[in-house]
């Protein structure tokens, strides 16, 4: 049989194993269960509870259900037996009525303090591909100087950009590979596809900032940029 915790307290007895008198004889307390006082029904505050076959009839049927919009009401009177109380007067209610009374996911999900982690990686990923093209500024002006044209140039630092970046999303997929298998939640993965979808933005950030630090580079500055080095 397993205790609560607030009853192994009373009886001044230890969390591991012991006895306890019934009016069965000793019967051996196998745990103490937590049960704790935030709200919901005392049933179980300083109950005793003991295993029993499968088959035996019950006068309360308890569900763990998320999220709670789900059909909880009709699939509970359905394990009402043959010959039980009439159905109406079989009652239905939550366990703590303070908590889960009602979830919206959507409007939580919209409110996540996360929400403009994607927009941040854009705006990231284009200083970082902004800055890691403008320190190189005397040699784009040089190359220019010597006849490089600017398309081509452009078409270099995408490539040196679109290297790097993919050397971060192996990183990044790795990582969620690894989260995904952890977790093999529901959710899982739409929380991949959505960490896909901020490391993208944060991509095409680092190829637009690459690309304005050529455009911003001018090959009549190039004694200017000697002069800052």
């Amino acid at each position: 049989m397993f205790v609560s915790e607030a009853l192994a307290e009373s009886l001044g007895q230890p969390e591991d194993l012991w006895s306890i008198a019934t009016t069965r004889g000793e019967s051996s307390v196998s745990g103490v269960y937590g049960y704790p006082d935030d709200g919901r029904l005392p049933t179980l505050q300083s109950a005793v509870l003991s295993p029993v076959p499968v088959g035996d009839v019950f006068d309360e049927c308890w569900v763990v259900v998320w999220p709670t919009g789900a059909p909880v009401a009709s699939l509970l009177r359905s394990t009402l037996t043959v010959g039980a109380l009439s159905a109406d007067n079989a009652r239905v209610q939550q366990l703590n009525p303070r908590l889960g009374d009602d979830f919206d996911g959507a409007s939580r999900f919209e409110q996540r303090p996360t929400r403009y982690l994607p927009l941040v990686c854009l705006v990231f990923g284009g200083f970082a591909g902004f800055f890691s093209v403008w320190l190189r500024r005397l040699e784009l002006s040089s190359a220019r100087h010597v006849g490089v044209k600017v398309i081509d140039q452009a078409v270099q630092v995408a490539i040196e950009t679109l290297a790097w970046c993919g050397s971060a999303f192996c990183v990044t997929a790795a990582w969620l590979a690894c989260f995904q298998l952890g977790k093999m939640l529901d959710v899982s993965h739409f929380l991949t596809m959505l960490g896909l979808q901020t490391f993208m933005l944060g991509a095409v950030g680092a190829i637009l900032g690459a690309m304005a630090a050529v455009l911003q580079t001018r090959e009549r500055h190039l004694f200017k940029y000697f002069k800052q080095r």
